[in-house]
C-alpha cells in the first residue's frame, strides 16, 4: 500500500549489515510515510553495525531518525550494547521462555535440545 501519511513497522526475522533494512527506510521517508519503526528477533550485528541505525548516523545519511528499533535479546553480545542507546528497544525472550519450558508437558521434546 501508499506509505504517504502512515506510521510503518518494518518487520523481519534477523538483521546483520542492515543494507537492505535501511534502503527500505529511506525508500518509505521518500514516499512519505510519517514514520518508521523495524523490529527483528535477532539482531545479529556484525563489526557493531547496529551504529548505523541510531539517530545520529540516521542523520548524518540524511535519512529521518527511527520511530523505534525493537529487538529481542536473542543475541546477547549485541543487545548488552544496545541498553539506552536510541531507537533500540531490547524485548525480552526470558519470561515467554520459561512459560514454554514450565508448561509443557513432561516428556515434550525441546526443540534445538542435545540429547546427549
Amino acid at each position: 500500500g501508499d506509505p504517504e501519511g502512515r506510521d510503518v513497522l518494518i518487520v523481519d526475522d534477523m538483521v546483520q549489515s542492515g543494507g537492505t533494512m535501511l534502503e527500505c527506510v529511506s525508500l518509505l521517508g521518500a514516499k512519505g510515510a510519517l514514520s518508521v519503526s523495524c523490529y527483528v528477533t535477532h539482531g545479529v550485528f556484525p563489526n557493531d553495525s547496529w551504529q548505523r541505525f541510531t539517530d545520529e548516523e540516521m542523520v548524518k545519511a540524511g535519512r529521518k531518525p527511527l520511530r523505534s528499533f525493537m529487538l529481542t535479546d536473542s543475541i546477547p553480545r549485541t543487545t548488552t550494547k544496545l541498553a539506552g542507546v536510541k531507537p533500540f528497544r531490547v524485548l525480552s525472550l526470558a519470561k515467554r521462555l520459561a512459560v514454554l519450558l514450565t508448561e509443557a508437558p513432561p516428556g515434550t521434546p525441546v526443540v534445538g535440545a542435545s540429547s546427549s
